[in-house]
């Protein structure tokens, strides 16, 4: 199989699994890990598909679910930094009576469940960097920081996510550039 170059690649499919942390104003830091699909529609240019977990603590845990195009910054060589816009929901899910909650879900609740589990599904928008560093034609290594915004009665909740992701190309890479 010949290696291919910048003029001869069209698109690549990708399978990403990640782990990082998730910081997010009056909670706690706390792990998060996730996976994800992505099609590379051009050496420049990429959606991804992605689920990220993040890990309950206090009684409370979140999952958000998304769909993001990434714009890569330069043309495809050993490391290619890029920006990233998306879409998405973030369900957060809290047990009310063993603690406090975030004002963005407190003003929220309703007098008559102040001693139930209550869970929110929200509408988000992401904005990230980061970079991809390729380790082979077909491995690379991509650390990024994104922010999630959750948005409710025009009101905000931002959610900060610092993940490290390994990323399968089905399709090879020019690493000689």
């Amino acid at each position: 199989m010949s290696a291919q170059t910048v003029s001869d690649w069209r698109h690549g499919t990708t399978l990403d699994a990640f782990a990082g942390a998730a910081m997010a104003s009056s909670a706690d830091t706390r792990g998060a890990l996730g996976g994800a699909v992505g099609w590379e529609l051009n050496h420049r240019f990429s959606i991804e598909g992605a689920g990220t977990w993040l890990a309950a603590r206090q009684a409370d845990d979140a999952f958000a679910a998304e769909l993001k195009a990434l714009v890569n910054l330069t043309r495809p060589r050993r490391v290619v930094p890029f920006l990233g816009a998306g879409l998405g929901l973030y369900r957060a899910s809290f047990d009310v009576a063993r603690g406090p909650l975030p004002d963005f879900y407190q003003r929220r609740l309703k007098e008559s469940a102040l001693s139930a589990r209550q869970t929110f599904t929200d509408p988000s928008f992401v904005l990230m960097t980061g970079v991809d560093v390729f380790t082979g034609r077909h491995v690379s290594f991509r650390p990024d920081l994104s922010v999630r915004f959750v948005t409710r009665d025009s009101e905000t909740y931002a959610v900060t996510l610092a993940m490290l992701h390994l990323t399968y190309h089905f399709e090879e890479h020019d690493l000689t550039r």
